[in-house]
């Protein structure tokens, strides 16, 4: 009869002789870990850091292009260089926030990210003033300069504002990550008399 209600995991009562009585506790504690992990992350095509990065990758495009062209100058060279660079990196920047590959990189990655846009942010600007200056200068032969410096200042202008919003993501604390980890505990107590 002591054993009605107990299952098989449960420890039996134990009987208390100088109160006369039986007691058990039960105790349960469940602790679980939940990591949404590398998953594609719709929400983030409609945001202000995935729009930018999509005007950021159209005039890195239009200024790779034009320098392409006209690659009988330095400045030509120069500013292929910085747009190439800048075209490879904000698609890659782009598919680790579109499959929330940044959720599993260290903290120190926001850092990182933060002083390269700010080196991209200088060498655009560089870039679409050399073009501005040796468009000016061969006049309708530097056509193709002068694209590359027009774009190039949208570019610098929306890779400032870029870097701004990447400063305050680093000023809060960088890539937050999804992570979840739940304990719950159980206690229950039955007195018999």
């Amino acid at each position: 009869m002591m054993d009605e209600g107990y299952g098989k995991s449960d420890a039996p009562p134990a009987y208390d002789a100088s109160a006369g009585s039986y007691s058990h506790t039960q105790t349960t504690t469940s602790t679980s870990t939940s990591n949404e992990g590398i998953h594609l992350n719709r929400g983030y095509l409609r945001t202000i850091p995935a729009i930018l990065k999509y005007i950021e990758a159209f005039c890195s495009l239009i200024c790779l292009i034009c320098a392409s062209i006209y690659v009988q100058n330095g400045a030509a060279g120069w500013g292929g260089f910085v747009a190439g660079t800048a075209l490879f990196t904000v698609i890659l920047w782009f598919f680790f926030y579109l499959f929330n590959v940044v959720s599993k990189m260290p903290a120190w990655i926001a850092l990182f990210e933060l002083v390269y846009y700010v080196l991209l942010t200088i060498c655009y600007l560089i870039a679409a003033i050399l073009a501005a200056a040796v468009a000016g200068v061969n006049g309708s032969k530097g056509a193709g300069l002068g694209v590359f410096s027009f774009f190039g200042f949208i570019a610098t202008g929306v890779f400032a504002v870029d870097l701004f919003f990447q400063f305050k993501k680093w000023r809060s604390g960088g890539h937050t990550t999804t992570q979840t980890h739940t304990t719950t505990t159980t206690t229950s107590s039955e007195v018999r008399y």
